[in-house]
């Protein structure tokens, strides 16, 4: 996946580096079960499964296991990640699952920050092999607005099997809690496994905001619990 600015990875490394990483934050989801959630500390945080369908006769359940991967948020800048294995291959043609997660960070920012450069990633690999099987997955990222939003409907004939990296990039205004959500709403046998979602945002020293609107350092890749970046 390229199209995404090394400026701002470059940022968020130099925040790790000077130790100001507050790694915790809230969680929370809509499990069918039982609504799930809580504080955390991070940066990591593997809730475990939550059933979101049974088919009709005899076979295993649907389950939807998110993960929250590399989150963390300081002084000018928050690092929001979700991971997610959804799996709904076991359900009956028609039969529908949805399900939910929200991540929240608490990032400070200085009194002369007006507006945050934000990044909003979806990434992972789906596979329908089911003909009237469908996918529309929702991914919004909110710091002080406006919210970011990526937003797919996915079928058997135009993703049988096939992997997703959609980058969103924006401007957004500092505010107290930055917030990923991501929703996944299904017809049929679906499987969805990511990377890591991700929603972040920093605010770069002036030569580095500079790279980064330029697009003169280019490539970025999130995969699994790691963010490489590599520049051109």
């Amino acid at each position: 996946m390229d199209c995404l600015k090394c400026s701002l990875i470059v940022v968020l490394s130099a925040c790790f580096a000077s130790g100001i990483a507050q790694a915790s934050g809230i969680w929370s989801d809509n499990c069918p079960g039982g609504a799930r959630g809580g504080a955390f500390v991070g940066p990591n945080l593997s809730p475990g499964p939550c059933i979101i369908g049974f088919p009709a006769g005899i076979g295993a359940p649907a389950t939807a296991t998110p993960t929250i991967e590399n989150t963390a948020a300081g002084l000018d800048f928050f690092m929001n990640g979700i991971g997610m294995v959804y799996d709904t291959s076991s359900l009956d043609q028609g039969q529908g699952a949805v399900y939910n997660v929200t991540v929240i960070t608490t990032p400070t920012w200085d009194p002369t920050v007006k507006s945050v450069p934000t990044f909003l990633g979806l990434t992972g690999d789906v596979q329908i092999p089911d003909p009237t099987g469908s996918l529309n997955i929702l991914l919004t990222g909110l710091l002080g607005g406006p919210i970011q939003a990526i937003n797919i409907t996915l079928t058997h004939a135009n993703c049988a099997q096939c992997t997703l990296a959609i980058p969103s990039f924006a401007m957004q205004a500092p505010a107290v809690t930055a917030n990923e959500s991501l929703t996944l709403n299904s017809i049929g046998r679906v499987v969805y496994r990511t990377g890591t979602d991700t929603f972040d945002g920093a605010v770069p020293e002036p030569g580095t905001l500079a790279l980064f609107f330029a697009g003169l350092c280019s490539i970025l890749v999130r995969t699994g619990m790691k963010r490489l970046a590599r520049c051109a």
